[in-house]
């Protein structure tokens, strides 16, 4: 039998090491892609960072050079001596002033040169190293900026007179006259990208023999290397390639592709490469590295991997004839130990049993008490022995005993139940308990465990705390009438201050007219401005006190809510928002508009002041053009009201909907600064949000939920 044993186990561990070795080496190899996968992601997370920086400082780099062209474009102190030098006045100190002014730009700022033009673009005066030529492209770059009145920043390009790769600013050089402005001249600012630019791109943060940087830009059916390579000298705006090479980074960026990328380069070597497109430029960039740096370590943990898979094979080879060697001796210790846990288990068992604080009953099927812990005894009175010749119903109150039974077959139902009931001591006194039982096994015999926990504090709280709540809902009444009463004061109170502000409102303007028509003669213009002064601010004043009102009056005003057609009530407002100046040209375009829930009045005044402030702010545009539309998100509708009008600082967004906030002054638009705090009152009180977003001379839109 032993012999038997002895030849037939080897077998059987040998297919247990069989099966390890094969989980070994697929772990082995499953680690290995693992390390591969990480340290892709690894670098595919670098080369996302490095692409980031590169874009980001691209980016600043182009505002600061606007910047410093807007700094050019808005001086104000040094136009007039151009003006008079470009009239002819030949005096030293307006040349030597201006050559100073442009000096100074060359200095601080870090261009090639700066060039003054007149209108036809000859040079004027320059502060270079060397002759300065005015080619056909700085020509045209000059005419645009006069022409439209803006600064012009010009992509990269070779010049056509001194074959040098450069960067133009032309920023116009305006003046005043009458009601417009008319170009004078042109100031241009050169870059020479040797400089900073392609230093900057051909940087690279961390030691690597093959990244490199590249700057794209799309040519038709071509992309354009823009920089210098690191790898090809002479490169910059002359080597292109297809835009339908499928695997070349540089043609994916330009087809659109965005993210990191595996692909073939300009020397047909497999690298992996992130590709950016750069904001407010018709630029892209390809930060990339060669796939045989990026692997590098992996070859590393290849042979790690091999190492450890070998000496994890031995290792289980080994482990596995030491259990062969001590599986009876294992088998007995463990049963040991089994037997000797099972003892432990019930000697905790018992001690738990008899020092817990919650009363523990042991009881059979027909209700009698088969074991019983120390707080029982305490609690009931009874001695142990005492309490193992009663039954259960014996601690109950007369009027819970019929329902035990029923409660047991619940417990057995449902393998666990807890109920509240009331027991009572050996000295007839009661009190309520909570009750948590289940069936168990023991030595084959199906016993009630109860857990039995006196509630008589909880019972006094829960009566506390209901207690507690009656008195809390008389308050609550109590505070709610005598906050309506407030409501009403208030509302009394307001239309009281505003009859009481319009009455001397009235009589200030109806004297003025008073004095215009019987002193009309005598008074000079500057005393009829005043008086017309006196009379616009009354007519303002009356004005905000009715918006003061319509304000207070919304968080007053009932709610009730009904669904709403939105695209009915825009229409209808918009009509009667037109006729009050019909000369105008007012466009509006109505997108999707979800139908609303809400109080149709209190929504109808939201559009109405939407509206209103969309076609004031676009008196200036021609057309009018105001788009409302909206869509559904999650539990909410989205509704916006846009418009192409003077638009607002987004610094100041948080001044939009307060009261008496105004982000324009009275003389350049009407109005009293409390339309938008009434939208923002209405939308809140619907437990919808407000919100808006703008540019200057971009338009503005404003948001609102329901």
């Amino acid at each position: 039998m032993n012999k038997f044993k002895l030849h037939k186990i080897p077998y059987h561990l040998i297919i247990i090491f069989f099966i390890l070795a094969v989980g070994i080496g697929v772990a082995g190899y499953l680690y290995y892609q693992n390390q591969k996968e990480y340290v892709k992601k690894d670098k595919q997370e670098d080369l996302t960072a490095i692409a980031d920086l590169k874009v980001g400082q691209i980016v600043n780099w182009r505002q600061e050079r606007m910047g410093d062209a807007k700094n050019i474009f808005d001086n104000k102190l040094i136009i007039p001596h151009i003006q008079q030098f470009l009239k002819g006045s030949k005096s030293s100190v307006y040349k030597q002033d201006i050559l100073n002014w442009l000096e100074s730009i060359q200095k601080y700022y870090l261009y090639k040169n700066v060039i003054l033009l007149d209108t036809h673009g000859n040079i004027l005066l320059k502060v270079i190293d060397r002759q300065e030529v005015i080619g056909p492209d700085a020509k045209r770059l000059a005419e645009e900026a006069m022409r439209t009145k803006r600064v012009i920043f010009s992509d990269l390009y070779r010049s056509k007179v001194t074959n040098l790769i450069r960067l133009t600013l032309a920023v116009p050089l305006l003046v005043s006259k009458g009601s417009e402005t008319v170009p004078i001249g042109a100031i241009l600012l050169r870059i020479d990208p040797y400089q900073f630019l392609y230093p900057l791109i051909q940087s690279w943060p961390t030691p690597s023999d093959t990244a490199e940087t590249i700057l794209v830009r799309r040519e038709g059916e071509n992309v354009m290397l823009l920089n210098e390579l690191r790898h090809r000298k002479g490169t910059a705006l002359t080597l292109q390639f297809s835009i339908s090479e499928k695997h070349l980074p540089a043609a994916m960026v330009g087809r659109g592709d965005r993210g990191v990328v595996e692909g073939i380069d300009y020397r047909s070597v497999p690298v992996l490469a992130a590709l950016k497109a750069i904001p407010d430029s018709p630029w892209f960039l390809v930060s990339k590295i060669d796939q045989s740096e990026v692997y590098a370590p992996v070859r590393e943990y290849a042979g790690i991997s091999v190492l450890i898979v070998t000496v994890l094979i031995i290792a289980s080879g080994a482990v596995l004839g030491f259990i062969w060697r001590h599986q009876r001796a294992d088998f007995y210790r463990k049963q040991y130990e089994t037997e000797l846990e099972r003892q432990m288990l019930l000697q905790r068992y018992e001690y738990l049993t008899m020092h817990a604080n919650d009363i523990i009953l042991l009881i059979d099927r027909e209700g009698r008490i088969v074991d019983a812990n120390e707080k029982a005894v305490i609690a009931y009175g009874y001695t142990r022995d005492e309490l193992l010749q009663l039954n259960l119903r014996d601690l109950r109150t007369p009027e819970t005993k019929a329902i035990l039974d029923a409660q047991l077959k619940q417990v057995e139902e449902s393998n666990g139940f807890v109920f509240e009931t009331v027991h009572q001591r050996k000295d007839g006194t009661t009190f309520p308990v909570e009750n948590s039982a289940r069936v168990i096994e023991v030595e084959g015999r199906t016993l009630y465990l109860n857990i039995i926990r006196d509630i008589t504090e909880r019972k006094k709280a829960e009566e506390e705390i209901r207690k507690l709540n009656e008195e809390l809902e008389e308050r609550v009444i109590e505070r709610t009438s005598q906050l309506e009463a407030a409501n009403k004061e208030l509302e009394s109170f307001s239309y009281s201050v505003s009859h009481d502000l319009r009455t001397p409102l009235r009589a200030i303007d109806g004297f003025s007219i008073l004095v215009l028509e019987e002193y009309y003669d005598k008074l000079d213009a500057e005393g009829k401005r005043l008086l017309n002064v006196i009379r616009d601010n009354t007519q303002n004043m009356g004005q905000l006190i009715d918006d003061l009102l319509a304000f207070s009056r919304v968080g007053r005003q009932q709610i009730i809510k009904s669904p709403i057609d939105m695209g009915k009530l825009v229409k209808g407002v918009f009509e009667e928002l037109k006729t009050i100046d019909p000369a105008r040209m007012l466009q509006l375009n109505i997108k999707e508009l979800p139908t609303a829930l809400g109080d149709q009045p209190m929504i109808r005044q939201v559009i109405v002041n939407l509206l209103s402030n969309a076609i004031k702010f676009t008196r200036p545009r021609e057309p009018s053009i105001i788009e409302v539309g909206g869509w559904s998100k999650e539990n909410e509708n989205i509704y916006y009201v846009k418009d192409n009008g003077v638009g607002f600082d987004m610094k100041y967004v948080n001044k939009l909907f307060g009261v008496f906030q105004r982000l324009h002054t009275r003389s350049e638009f009407e109005g009293t600064g409390v339309g938008l705090a009434i939208v923002q009152r209405i939308i809140h009180r619907h437990g919808g949000r407000v919100w808006a977003e703008g540019e200057v001379d971009k338009g503005a839109t404003f948001y609102f939920t329901l």
